[in-house]
């Protein structure tokens, strides 16, 4: 049965209907937020206040106490990313940030000197301006063995960024369109404002042939929609992820999604994958860009390396209001294996994983990421985790970069000779922050391998409370915006009920 939709226009909003896409035809120009590298101009200055260097490049330049701010992202709603580097000769812990003099958060994460991984800070809505660029002056303070509270001193930061801008609407028009399986796409020209359209398995398999393009997702897929058979049943990842890990830029190694892929609210269900020796194993093997409002329901995936849901990994880019519910499998002797993404090193908001998700011998297997190198907020996992594998983690296996505001309750289960788990984490070296497991579903004492600093263990007894403060979990200042408490269950996203 075709099913009416409709036709996504240049300048166009969407809404979801009953039965259909209405789009709001808008007279104007809606300018879109998309993943940018952000380029910093910094004037770095000593501890007396004279100014010891600019540069116009945001790589390897180092603040006062050799803490260097290495890379950023921005993402569309104006969060930032900073990744930052131990460059001293001595183990560093990073206390807080402050931007313009006032506290910005507090950080409390470690990273070693020498040590391989870059330490990630999430900073919810920094970027969020209403010209092209915003200035700063940052302070990041950190303790030593030697020293207390010392601070590099980074002074007229400034953040590149492209506002939302979204015009008064004159004008509403409704546009009924009927999908009819064009070739390759149902509509559209693949830009952000008038993105290709996708009805079919076959259109959505075409993605893989316009990687930089622009799509939003028309209608529901299941194993019933045109075109599964030898397609949604024996899914080959968009994305290709080349070399053992993923490695190299150059196109002979690497081919990711880059550009924008909007589910509009359906769902894709009934996906299969079967690559038990496949790297970057998901509806989306690697990407760069950006996958939002999109949920995967039934999924059956085996891979090897960096397997997921919905993304094998994600080098950099957000998935956001999105999910993945079903069946993962690590092949034996895999690694960075997760309910929705193998291996993060982007950003994660609103979404959440449900299902089991099964590995021998797995390393860094997480309910929703077997990874984290990048940011993870507002997101959740109900995943049953069972593995005689390492590092093991109802949120994330392994955790380099920053979780907050999250949960899990799903099922871990070590057999043999796994080890090292927690209920949110199995191996932590990044930063954890209002955020909590449930000791009971989980079946783990602790938070992450070795202790439970900066989590909160809770248990379905009290699961509409936070670490029974006797405040509603929707009540919590940090939780009001993006959480909908339920009266006998834990909390679901508040997009899950609009």
């Amino acid at each position: 049965m075709v099913n009416k939709v409709q036709i996504p226009r240049r300048g166009q909003v969407l809404i979801r209907g009953q039965g259909t896409i209405e789009y709001l035809v808008i007279i104007g120009i809606v300018v879109v937020l998309s993943l940018v590298v952000v380029g910093i101009v910094m004037t770095q200055t000593n501890s007396s206040g004279d100014v010891s260097g600019t540069s116009s490049t945001i790589k390897n330049r180092v603040g006062v106490g050799g803490i260097s701010i290495v890379d950023a992202a921005v993402d569309r709603d104006g969060n930032a990313l900073l990744i930052l580097k131990n460059l001293s000769a001595e183990d560093l812990v990073v206390n807080k940030i402050t931007i313009d003099g006032v506290d910005y958060d507090t950080i409390g994460g470690q990273f070693v000197y020498g040590g391989p991984k870059d330490l990630s800070i999430f900073l919810e809505g920094l970027a969020v301006c209403d010209g092209t660029k915003k200035s700063y002056t940052l302070k990041i303070y950190f303790n030593s063995p030697n020293i207390s509270n010392k601070n590099s001193d980074f002074q007229s930061v400034i953040i590149d960024c492209v506002p939302r801008v979204v015009p008064p609407v004159d004008v509403v028009e409704t546009i009924s369109f009927t999908c009819v399986n064009s070739s390759p796409f149902e509509s559209g020209s693949g830009t952000l404002e008038d993105p290709f359209g996708v009805c079919s398995w076959d259109q959505l398999n075409n993605v893989r042939d316009y990687l930089d393009a622009n799509f939003v997702l028309l209608d529901d897929l299941d194993s019933s929609s045109t075109g599964y058979s030898g397609v949604g049943d024996e899914w080959e990842p968009i994305g290709v992820c080349g070399g053992l890990f993923c490695t190299g830029d150059s196109p002979n190694f690497n081919y990711p999604f880059e550009g924008d892929f909007n589910g509009t609210s359906h769902t894709i269900s009934n996906l299969k994958i079967n690559l038990p020796s496949g790297v970057g194993v998901g509806l989306f093997g690697v990407i760069t860009g950006n996958i939002s409002n999109v949920g995967l329901i039934d999924v059956n995936v085996t891979g090897d390396t960096y397997v997921g849901g919905l993304v094998g990994r994600q080098i950099r880019g957000t998935i956001s209001n999105s999910y993945s519910s079903g069946n993962i499998i690590g092949s034996n002797s895999s690694s960075a294996v997760g309910g929705l993404v193998g291996i993060l090193e982007g950003i994660v908001v609103n979404s959440y994983a449900k299902g089991d998700l099964a590995g021998p011998d797995t390393t860094s297997v997480g309910g929703l990421s077997g990874v984290c190198d990048g940011s993870i907020s507002n997101s959740y996992s109900t995943v049953n985790v069972t593995t005689s594998g390492h590092y093991v983690g109802g949120i994330a296996g392994e955790l380099q970069g920053t979780i907050s505001n999250s949960f899990a309750n799903g099922e871990i289960n070590i057999i043999e000779s796994g080890d090292t788990s927690g209920g949110l984490v199995g191996y932590n070296s990044g930063t954890i922050s209002n955020s909590y497991w449930d000791t009971t579903l989980t079946g783990q004492e602790d938070c992450y391998d070795g202790g439970s600093t900066d989590c909160t263990p809770t248990n379905s007894e009290a699961s509409l409370y936070y670490g029974g403060s006797g405040i509603p979990f929707d009540e919590l200042s940090w939780a009001t915006d993006n959480w909908q408490g339920q009266s006998s269950d834990y909390p679901i996203l508040t997009w899950q009920v609009d």
